[in-house]
């Protein structure tokens, strides 16, 4: 699913009830040009280099905020990825390079969505406390500014 689409990829592939802040990554096309699906234990590396700085649970998984030393005023860049489970060398707070590996693409259980990764970035202003950070808040705090992934990588 594309930034700021309104369309579910998934079930129904209606309406959304709001706006997507990011990108669903659900499919690649491998050598040869096939087409295949995210398997559940895909390893997932940092888009830049930064830090892992916080861990929330999300309905497939765990969300990871990592942030980077990079800097549009007083915001902060962070990129944000869903549906995750941690490497089993990742410990929170460590700093890593961009491309090393920090987390798997969690199984989806009963939750009716296929596995994928949700990448989403934003500039975060330094007054929002990292421990506050959750789906909640960045879905509703005007001060955060989302950026189209495909803008940066």
């Amino acid at each position: 699913m594309l930034f700021l689409s309104d369309r579910k990829w998934w079930g129904d592939q209606g309406l959304r009830s709001r706006w997507h802040n990011g990108l669903d990554l659900q499919r690649y096309a491998s050598d040869g040009d096939a087409v295949k699906d995210l398997e559940h234990d895909m390893k997932v590396p940092m888009m830049f280099d930064g830090s892992v700085v916080r861990r929330i649970k999300d309905f497939l998984g765990e969300t990871f905020f990592a942030v980077h030393e990079i800097f549009d005023g007083d915001s902060q860049l962070f990129t944000i990825f869903g549906h995750l489970q941690p490497a089993d060398c990742f410990h929170e707070g460590v700093s890593l390079s961009e491309g090393d590996v920090f987390a798997t693409v969690c199984g989806t259980g009963n939750a009716g969505v296929p596995a994928h990764i949700h990448l989403s970035a934003a500039l975060i202003p330094k007054e929002i406390r990292v421990e506050s950070l959750t789906w909640k808040i960045v879905d509703n705090d005007a001060r955060i500014r989302f950026i189209d992934p495909l803008d940066i990588v």
